[in-house]
């Protein structure tokens, strides 16, 4: 399960970047792994 959400955020780069997410893989996580990737890596 793991391996598939960090795919499936990778997958919104065009680089295909890996996403910096930690356990446990909450929906918010998620959506902010996917916000700093769409962001070109910079922290809010």
């Amino acid at each position: 399960m793991w391996l598939a959400i960090r795919d499936a955020i990778a997958s919104v780069s065009a680089g295909g970047v890996s996403p910096e997410i930690d356990a446990p893989a909450t929906p918010e996580r998620i959506l902010r792994a996917v916000d700093l990737i769409r962001s070109d890596g910079e922290r809010p």
